[in-house]
């Protein structure tokens, strides 16, 4: 029978409308697929943002935000070039507008590898990295640094010491405090010097610090005896440490064993470690141990801890072992900054609390005026006077000196 008009003829096996289908379907699927391909060919430059270039290395301090004075780069360079010379570790202060696409640790990584800080044979460098549009800034060390400098304290050099004065367009003075922190951490570690320094006499702080303890037990004792006759017990005692500061500088200490001789011959020349019936004990700490800074705090938990970390000093000292319960603990804690002045029951409770504070404030001015000898002294005579007034020495009674004399330096 024949079909009828206007209708499709059946092929054998094939439905009547299938292969009509099936081949217009291969033609848009290619079709899709080449305009596919030439629209990533088109998008591809600007889907994929080119990373920064890495700059030439060609001086500690690269700002390409021109954000620093000139005279802002040649001290933060002069500082860190003679750094390097007594000390051969290399610190590198970069600043750039923005690390886009990548993330500021990337780009430092990509930074150090390229620009291999430190020294070849000891791998001693540290990059300071600043983004200044995306508001990051990242400490990246190399190996043999990573213990002077571990991810925890660089932290808190930029959080406490870089950031605030960020925050208040000071970028210099941000990068001022970042790198003497820095700085201070490395001096730290016990690290090769460089040949130069090394082969100066008295570079080394060996030799320095044996005869420094050499002069600190024999010599001021004998100073000490001569200076209290002529000026007093307390003008004696600041005279004796302000001769072991003059010796310290000539023997080229360092600045942490310079404070520790001053404040070390002052106590021992005050004698009066034991005053009146009750005892002073100084303690001076370096820095918080890492573990009291975990999670990191604002001021006010901050302080919390450096209160109980004195309270803990004095307890390990034994200041509360004397017998009429008035010993005292002023305890120095340098990266700080911060005083603590903790005492026992026996005087504590006789002394207002406004006095300890005046006390407290007076040692932490002296403090960050760098006079620490002042402000110490002016704080033992304050104890002093309390000690004297509230536990005088009877003749009839023994005053023996119950705990050790000198500073305890942690």
């Amino acid at each position: 029978m024949p079909a009828a008009a206007g209708s499709p003829r059946a092929v054998a096996g094939v439905a009547p409308s299938e292969g009509p289908r099936g081949h217009g379907g291969r033609r848009l699927a290619w079709r899709a697929w080449v305009w596919l391909m030439l629209l990533l060919a088109w998008a591809s430059p600007a889907l994929a943002q080119a990373l920064q270039p890495v700059p030439a290395l060609t001086a500690r301090v690269m700002d390409l935000t021109g954000t620093l004075s000139a005279e802002q780069r040649a001290a933060l360079e002069a500082r860190l070039a003679a750094f390097e010379r007594e000390r051969g570790s290399q610190v590198v202060v970069l600043l750039v507008p923005t690390t886009a696409p990548e993330d500021i640790t990337d780009y430092t990584q990509r930074v150090g590898d390229a620009w291999k800080i430190g020294r070849r044979d000891v791998g001693d460098g540290v990059l300071l990295v600043v983004a200044k549009d995306d508001r990051r800034v990242r400490i990246a060390t190399t190996k043999a640094v990573e213990g002077a400098l571990p991810d925890l304290l660089a932290s808190r050099i930029i959080e406490r010491a870089i950031v605030p004065h960020f925050r208040q367009g000071d970028f210099y003075g941000g990068l001022q405090a970042g790198v003497e922190q820095i700085l201070a951490a490395l001096a730290g570690e016990a690290l090769p010097l460089p040949e130069a320094a090394a082969a100066r006499p008295g570079a080394g702080d060996g030799p320095d610090v044996e005869s420094a303890l050499v002069f600190a037990f024999f010599a001021v004792p004998v100073i000490a005896t001569v200076t209290r006759a002529l000026l007093g017990r307390v003008l004696g005692a600041a005279a004796t440490a302000g001769l072991a500061g003059l010796v310290g500088a000539g023997l080229g200490l360092s600045a942490g064993w310079l404070v520790l001789l001053v404040l070390g011959a002052f106590v021992l020349a005050l004698s009066g470690v034991a005053v009146g019936r009750g005892e002073i004990r100084v303690c001076v700490e370096a820095s918080l141990p890492l573990r009291w800074l975990w999670p990191p705090a604002g001021d006010e938990a901050l302080a919390a801890r450096v209160r109980e970390r004195a309270l803990a000093w004095f307890g390990r000292l034994r200041v509360w072992d004397t017998e009429d319960n008035a010993g005292v603990l002023i305890y120095l804690l340098l990266a700080e900054r911060a005083i603590e002045i903790v005492a026992d029951r026996g005087l504590a409770r006789r002394v207002p609390p406004a006095e300890w504070a005046a006390v407290v404030d007076g040692l932490q001015a002296a403090l960050c005026a760098e006079r620490p000898e002042a402000g110490l002294a002016a704080a033992i005579d304050a104890v002093d006077r309390w000690l004297r007034y509230h536990f005088p020495s009877a003749s009839d009674r023994p005053n023996p000196n119950e705990l050790p004399d000198g500073v305890v330096r942690v």
